[in-house]
């Protein structure tokens, strides 16, 4: 499988299959392409010299010499989305649709379902594995979102005995990294690291993660938005994260520990000096173009989505407006103009 394209004097091959790592990249000319492409392969990571790339050019149709243009792609490599091409064919583009101040792609009828299935999620909570209810609820948000590379990473989960994610990996065929400071067990893919703000992403390109991290589950207890923040910035984009946070610290106080404290200090285990609040960690996720999709009933864990699982919609808007709505008090029957939104008005 194959495609080609053609700009100014350049052509490309686009094969579709070695995919490994699949990286989102933005950049407004060719060249800053190549300049990536030579930094990635002298980084002494894995990555290939040759990159798989998918082209969905943005700009002129034509360009004029020295004009720039814009291109998205993907750099990608071999196996974990070999079974996503053989559905989707060529039409890669569709896995990473990053969502900004963009248009949201729902309106209506789409937004109320939308809406009543978040807040159907807090009963959906089913312990198989799990401490609490995790397992039942990431089950019904990937089969809205679907599984896509079905790759997870979760740390600070002790021996994976009693996981958020064992489901996935025992009976659902995820692949998986598993990472905590006092247990290994290679037989399940569990190292032994601490795992730090300044460290993490290190620590990430030696078991060579995925960007598109399908699920990552956090669970460190003391600096956890420190990592989780840290995360985001290099570049990693987990469709759906669970993370702890400190019910303790109340709904609306936005709340973490110090970030000064050293890289080195616990929890005590018994105190509420841990973590951050959902406000907190709500906060710096929406930066990040993620919604809070709901927090389990225990009290431990928060669920969010990136935007574009939600179709860029607002879900906290969405929300928030169907609870305010008031219908018109005017008089007029509710059909009349019927055709208003349909000729009239382009909803953003």
């Amino acid at each position: 499988m194959g495609a080609w394209m053609k700009r100014s004097n350049f052509y490309w091959a686009v094969p579709l299959w070695e995919i490994h790592d699949m990286t989102y990249l933005y950049f407004e000319s060719v060249a800053n392409f190549f300049s990536h492409r030579r930094r990635e392969d002298s980084s002494g990571s894995s990555v290939s010299s040759e990159y798989m790339i998918w082209f969905n050019f943005r700009g002129p149709r034509y360009r004029k010499p020295n004009q720039n243009a814009a291109f998205l792609f993907f750099a990608v490599r071999p196996e974990p989305y070999r079974h996503l091409l053989g559905h989707h064919g060529r039409d890669c583009h569709h896995l990473i649709r990053p969502c900004s101040s963009g248009p949201w792609r729902h309106d209506g009828d789409a937004l109320a379902v939308l809406d009543d299935w978040v807040n159907g999620l807090q009963h959906t909570e089913r312990k198989v594995f799990s401490l609490n209810g995790e397992d039942g609820i990431i089950e019904a948000i990937f089969d809205r979102f679907g599984e896509g590379t079905k790759y997870f990473v979760e740390f600070g989960c002790q021996d994976g005995a009693q996981t958020s994610t064992r489901l996935l990996r025992e009976r659902k065929g995820w692949t998986f990294l598993l990472m905590d400071g006092d247990y290994e067990d290679l037989s399940i893919n569990l190292h032994r690291e601490f795992v730090s703000a300044s460290q993490i992403c290190g620590t990430f390109s030696k078991y060579l993660v995925l960007r598109q991290i399908a699920l990552l589950s956090v669970d460190i207890d003391l600096k956890t938005l420190d990592v989780l923040e840290q995360i985001l910035r290099c570049g990693y984009s987990p469709r759906v994260i669970v993370v702890e946070y400190n019910a303790a610290l109340g709904a609306l106080t936005s709340a973490r520990v110090p970030q000064n404290l050293p890289e080195t200090a616990m929890w005590d285990g018994q105190s509420n000096y841990f973590g951050a609040s959902m406000l907190a960690i709500t906060k710096i996720l929406r930066e990040h173009v993620y919604s809070l999709l709901l927090a389990d009933n225990a009290g431990v864990n928060l669920f969010f989505a990136r935007n574009d699982q939600l179709g860029c919609a607002d879900i906290a808007l969405i929300s928030f407006i169907r609870r305010k709505f008031v219908g018109p008090g005017f008089g007029l029957p509710a059909d009349a103009g019927a055709n208003f939104l349909g000729d009239t008005l382009k909803t953003e």
